[in-house]
């Protein structure tokens, strides 16, 4: 088969398909336009000039090129069921600065601000703070500024579309982000660690509505339980499993304190407890055991 021939053949199917309505002259130039918004599910869309020359629009992984066919670009902001698709993970294409989700074509100025939308901050209730799966909320610097924050499929962290539109990352909301990442990565009592501050940490704490003692983080489909410590001198934030362990080194095992006479006292947030016969110390599960004071030991 000859190229003629086959040019011809794709010609004669393409006329045959293609509603004649759509085919607009474009005044003296001979060429013809199709005019049409090109559906998200085409991975090759022909188009052809009045010489038979065949020119296409094709999606490649994520881009595509346009050539004689026309697309309707969006004027305005697109809806915000597409931008909750992007946040949310959603395979969109790009070519230059122009994007393509679900069949719209919008630019970065189509993109609504998140700020227009009515976010609520993250506060902890009983002591538990969740941050939720697909969920938008704003966090509340000290100075008063707003910064937004999203659990997507990627993780928590800024609004993606917020960054599409090519607002400006902040240290503060970095700062943020990444404290409520460490709490449910963290492998030990690691927290506030080379990384935090103490009044950091606290800061980020109180400003949440958590109190001292046991607390809970929820984050997409995982959760994890902490325990906070008042306690300025080496540990802040402690894993509820190294708390667990810690307190039967105290209660149950007597090697942590066996070099302490029976009758010691230890003060635990100014509460004094004495050291039992078998070097253990009877404490309330649930105690700030890391915010203790020992006595001397005799020389």
């Amino acid at each position: 088969m000859t190229a003629n021939t086959y040019i011809n053949m794709l010609t004669m199917d393409i006329l045959n398909r293609i509603d004649s309505g759509k085919i607009q002259q474009a005044g003296r130039t001979g060429k013809h336009n199709i005019k049409q918004r090109l559906p998200y599910k085409d991975a090759y869309i022909p188009g052809f000039d009045i010489t038979g020359q065949f020119q296409c629009i094709t999606y490649n992984k994520g881009n595509f090129h346009k050539n004689t066919l026309e697309i309707d670009i969006v004027k305005g902001y697109i809806p915000w069921d597409i931008v909750d698709k992007i946040n949310n993970g959603a395979w969109y294409s790009k070519k230059d600065n122009v994007y393509m989700l679900d069949g719209l074509y919008f630019k970065k100025e189509s993109i609504p601000p998140i700020s227009q939308r009515n976010l609520q901050e993250v506060k902890a209730e009983d002591n538990v703070i969740s941050f939720g799966e697909h969920n938008y909320f704003k966090y509340v610097s000290k100075d008063g500024k707003e910064h937004y924050m999203h659990t997507g499929k990627t993780g928590f962290g800024i609004v993606f579309t917020e960054d599409l539109r090519g607002t400006l990352y902040n240290h503060q909301a970095a700062r943020y982000i990444r404290f409520w990442n460490a709490t449910m990565t963290v492998t030990g009592p690691d927290l506030p660690g080379r990384d935090f501050e103490y009044d950091e940490v606290e800061g980020y704490l109180k400003e949440a509505g958590i109190k001292p003692g046991f607390f809970t983080v929820n984050m997409k489909e995982s959760s994890r339980t902490l325990y906070y410590s008042q306690n300025r001198k080496t540990r802040m934030v402690i894993r509820k499993e190294d708390y667990d362990e810690q307190y039967a080194n105290l209660t149950v095992k007597n090697h942590l304190l066996r070099d302490y006479k029976p009758g010691s006292i230890f003060k635990i947030n100014g509460k004094e407890y004495a050291l039992s016969e078998n070097h253990t110390l009877d404490i309330p599960y649930g105690e700030d055991i890391y915010n203790m004071e020992h006595p001397v030991i005799p020389l």
